[in-house]
């Protein structure tokens, strides 16, 4: 049971991803591999928590232009400035990162809150404490934008196991 959940996570999170951005913003993503060098763009880090104790951790990483354009999308016009960049791309996060520990809940029959998300822009990310191993998936939009989904593996594996052993 362990094993085929956590499979389903992963597919469910690739999914969730690539259709809630299709259909907030039209952007497409698709999955793509993990680049083998970092990338030279502006890479922006929405962060939220789940879970009593706050131990999930879950992360929307993506390019600054991927984020603009996001925006740009959702208003229908030039977004005001960087804040209300920073604002749609905590929007995206909350709907995906919702649906996402929601799916969580589902397999392990658990129920927790997300906190509200923090924006850590490029060059505040040393602000961010990773808790490490994080899974992570990783996209390509159409225009070749980088995109990256992340959680805290320990804290959602402890959850399955849990549930499987019940």
């Amino acid at each position: 049971m362990y094993r085929v959940a956590t499979q389903w996570l992963l597919q469910t999170a690739s999914v969730l991803v690539c259709e809630v951005t299709r259909q907030m913003s039209g952007i497409r993503l698709s999955n793509a591999s993990a680049p083998e060098q970092p990338s030279n763009e502006v890479v922006d880090t929405i962060a939220g928590y789940a879970g009593d104790d706050h131990a999930i951790q879950i992360l929307l990483r993506a390019e600054r232009r991927m984020l603009y354009r996001f925006a740009q999308n959702m208003l229908g016009e030039e977004p005001a400035d960087e804040e209300e960049v920073a604002d749609f791309a905590k929007e995206l996060f909350n709907v995906i990162g919702g649906r996402f520990i929601s799916e969580v809940h589902r397999l392990s029959k658990t129920r927790t809150r997300m906190t509200p998300p923090a924006h850590y822009p490029h060059g505040r990310q040393h602000e961010l404490m990773l808790y490490e191993p994080l899974v992570t998936l990783h996209f390509a939009s159409e225009c070749g934008e980088r995109v990256e989904f992340c959680w805290s593996k320990q804290p959602i594996d402890t959850l399955l196991i849990k549930e499987r052993e019940a």
